[in-house]
């Protein structure tokens, strides 16, 4: 609230009878005027700010205009057609950027839109009963939610059809007996929810990937002069196009240091710097490598840890791998830990 300067607060609290002064209570039983005001709405007049604190862990307010938004709506509505009869579930907290992708696409097309208790959101078993009870179609699952729902047996009753999922690297493949499709997405906040997607199929020895841009953006890996890499080489994603949102709020310093002039895009347009490195794989996807505030420097070397725990988790049995580093008597070493689906033989 202090980095929002907001001047008014509206809660439906009606139990809260000593609000400090900007504070307006809504009575929900209270009648009001059936004609809906009219409001006219340009593309870049702000849609909505949400903060994130990214890799800082300090707040910013991201600004999103309502071109971002209906661009999101839009694709979500082409590539995933929805309307009555589908079963749309809301599980993301209203924190979090998700819940908006959840909400409107439902809402704007006539879908239902079942909200989950938040006893359960953070439950997987509890969740997917949830999912299955409340018969819903489709939904979104923040990654390590999703990992978890995927291990659960689902009833050949149920009517769910497609988990969308995002926000962590995504390490696990659905089954070829799970029942529904898993959509793996990636898009940082600044970049209004969505910047890539793609399926998840069940086959497959890599990580899964992180999809191919959506309609209204544009991905570029670059290097630190912001000029492309070579495909197959790691490069920092920077997001263009419709999705790039105006900056953070009351924060010009931190918006010029991440929104900049796009050098491949239209006269006028801009790019946001995530700060995640990923490579063009040979099939046009993107495959995530890791941050590029995680490179190790070893004896003059930068090494990016990601490519490593990649590699790793292309061996037999390997099902997760983190590598950082150790200081030694004998100097700076990189260390991998693995977990696996097996037991390792240590000796091998």
């Amino acid at each position: 609230m202090t980095n929002s300067a907001v001047t008014i607060l509206i809660t439906q609290d009606p139990h809260d009878t000593d609000t400090p002064p900007g504070v307006v209570t809504l009575a929900p039983h209270r009648s009001a005027s059936p004609a809906a005001p009219r409001v006219d709405i340009h593309p870049e007049q702000l849609a909505y700010v949400i903060h994130t604190s990214g890799s800082t862990g300090t707040p910013k307010g991201v600004m999103v205009p309502h071109r971002a938004l209906t661009n999101l709506v839009h694709w979500h509505l082409d590539t995933h057609p929805t309307g009555p009869g589908q079963r749309h579930g809301q599980v993301a907290s209203l924190g979090f950027d998700a819940a908006i992708w959840e909400i409107w696409p439902a809402l704007v097309s006539g879908a239902t839109l079942h909200i989950a208790d938040p006893a359960d959101r953070l439950d997987p078993a509890a969740l997917h009963d949830w999912l299955v009870r409340e018969d819903v179609t489709r939904t979104f699952l923040p990654t390590p939610i999703a990992e978890a729902v995927l291990r659960l047996p689902t009833p050949s009753t149920s009517r769910l059809r497609t988990i969308f999922t995002g926000g962590d690297a995504l390490t696990t493949r659905p089954s070829a007996r799970t029942p529904y499709a898993l959509v793996n997405h990636y898009g940082p906040t600044e970049a209004a929810v969505v910047a890539t997607a793609g399926p998840v199929r069940p086959d497959g020895i890599h990580r899964p990937d992180l999809g191919v841009p959506i309609a209204g953006a544009r991905i570029y890996l670059l290097d630190a002069d912001l000029q492309l890499v070579p495909p197959g080489a790691p490069g920092e994603v920077c997001v263009a196009g419709d999705v790039v949102s105006r900056g953070y709020l009351n924060k010009p310093g931190q918006t010029a240091e991440r929104f900049l002039p796009d050098p491949h895009g239209p006269p006028g347009s801009r790019l946001y710097r995530t700060g995640d490195l990923c490579r063009l794989r040979t099939d046009g996807t993107l495959e995530f490598l890791g941050r590029t505030d995680e490179q190790i420097a070893i004896n003059g070397y930068r090494i990016e840890p990601g490519e490593i725990e990649t590699a790793l988790r292309t061996q037999p049995h390997i099902e997760a791998a983190l590598v950082t580093t150790r200081t030694l008597p004998t100097g700076r070493h990189l260390i991998a830990y693995v977990t696996s689906t097996s037991t390792i033989d240590t000796h091998q």
